[in-house]
């Protein structure tokens, strides 16, 4: 399968569903406008728990998924994920930049992580990575 990085084409993302795991109300609102004019078919949660819940109705292409939350952070969350929906891509995004976030994730086969704050245009690149064209 081959993918493209084209972010400049509105919809590029169109039919894509994505899960937005994150408990901050702000977080998720601007993860929605920076998605707005993609195409992605958004859905939200706000913790690990209510993710899964989420997972086990409904099939996600992706889930960008913050690591600190209450309830089930997004350690605990990704191996459910994995199990649950193998197919879907993770990309963590989190303010926790120390080394071992970066080791405890790789040990947990995540390579896409997006430190907060970024700009709009590394999540749509990343995001773009996973696009099947």
């Amino acid at each position: 399968m081959s993918y493209q990085s084209n972010t400049s084409s509105p919809h590029f993302l169109h039919g894509i569903r994505l899960l937005i795991v994150e408990d901050n109300a702000i977080n998720v609102r601007i993860l929605e406008l920076q998605l707005r004019k993609t195409g992605a078919i958004i859905t939200t949660a706000s913790n690990g728990r209510e993710a899964l819940s989420k997972i086990q109705s409904a099939t996600f292409d992706g889930i960008i998924l913050d690591l600190h939350m209450p309830e089930m952070n997004g350690y605990d969350t990704i191996p459910h994920i994995q199990r649950l929906q193998p197919g879907a891509f993770i990309v963590v995004v989190t303010a926790d930049i120390l080394p071992e976030v970066s080791t405890r994730l790789a040990a947990l086969q995540i390579k896409d992580i997006l430190p907060k704050p970024y700009a709009a245009e590394a999540l749509l690149d990343i995001l773009a990575q996973h696009r099947p064209v």
